[in-house]
């Protein structure tokens, strides 16, 4: 099994891998996913990055053009989707 990078719950203050964590997906009213996951001790929430349709649509098209080998497109690709994440994320 794979080991990730151990976690601290800043509520419970439990130690845990990364890799033992499932993200889930909640959409809300304004068309916003939030990508989240729950300490496996005491279920607080925690935020990993909130995701668009856009943002959705542009993950889908990066696997298509990494399957296809058009590797320049998808380097082009992800740094647009790095732009729009951090606006999204208010980096």
């Amino acid at each position: 099994m794979k080991e990730g990078i151990k976690v601290n719950c800043g509520a419970c203050g439990r130690p845990f891998d990364s890799y033992a964590v499932k993200l889930k997906e909640r959409k809300k009213p304004d068309g916003i996913t939030e990508v989240y996951y729950l300490c496996p001790f005491c279920r607080k929430e925690y935020i990993v990055c909130l995701h668009s349709a856009e943002t959705k649509r542009l993950q889908k098209v990066i696997t298509l053009a990494d399957r296809s080998g058009q590797t320049e497109k998808a380097r082009k690709l992800r740094l647009l989707l790095k732009k729009r994440l951090d606006e999204l994320n208010n980096k």
